[in-house]
This record gives C-alpha cells, sequence and structure tokens, in this order.
C-alpha cells in the first residue's frame, strides 16, 4: 500500500473504501485522499482542509465521476462488501485508465483469527 501512495503527487487522488476511521495514516501522504465507508459518522471524523475529505456510501455505488481516482485502497474492507463484482465494477468505472489498486484481505488461518 505504501508503495502507491507514497508516489502520488499532491494533485492526485486516492480513495481509502470502507475506511472506517482512515485505514492507514493520511497526513503520510501529500495527495489528496477521499474516505469512504457506508458508516461513516462525520462528526467523528478529522479534515484536513479540501486535501481530505470522507463520503457516506456504498462501495458499489460510488458518487464519483468517473476515470477520476488515481488509487484505491481496499485494506482489509474487501471481504466485507455486500456485491464485490459490482464494488470491482465502481472501481474499473471511477479508476483512471493508469490507476493504481491495492486489495489486501486478511488471512483467514492466522493467529489472531483464530482467537476469535
Amino acid at each position: 500500500m505504501d508503495n502507491i501512495l507514497r508516489v502520488l503527487k499532491p494533485a492526485q487522488v486516492a480513495v481509502d473504501l470502507g475506511c472506517g476511521v482512515g485505514s492507514f495514516h493520511y497526513a503520510s501522504y501529500p495527495c489528496r485522499i477521499i474516505g469512504v465507508d457506508v458508516f461513516l459518522n462525520p462528526r467523528s471524523l478529522c479534515r484536513d482542509g479540501s486535501r481530505i475529505q470522507y463520503l457516506r456510501s456504498k462501495a458499489s455505488e460510488l458518487p464519483l465521476l468517473s476515470g477520476s481516482v488515481d488509487a484505491f485502497i481496499c485494506n482489509h474492507t474487501f471481504e466485507h462488501f455486500v456485491d464485490y463484482k459490482r464494488t470491482l465494477a465502481e472501481i474499473h468505472r471511477v479508476l483512471k485508465p493508469h490507476g493504481m489498486l491495492w486489495i489486501a484481505i486478511p488471512n483467514g488461518h492466522s493467529f489472531d483469527d483464530f482467537l476469535y
């Protein structure tokens, strides 16, 4: 994920899809960041002027223009999306032609998953 985010310029846009309160440290990267989550509570979120924005939306129905995003980050969230095929179609629609995508899915056989 860091390999993608650190090459983005200030004018470029990354979407943190299923962000919660943020799935990575937004201040570490110069790009614009849009956090998207269906369960957002806008009062609990930190804003950084126009560089960081939040949208309350389903991952499968993104209110973003086609070809408007340089990178999507799905950091341990993809497994929670109800319609992953439609979500992938939305990511494809919104992502620029040479955009980047990061999807990390937890290992269901890891030590910490056994604790639950």
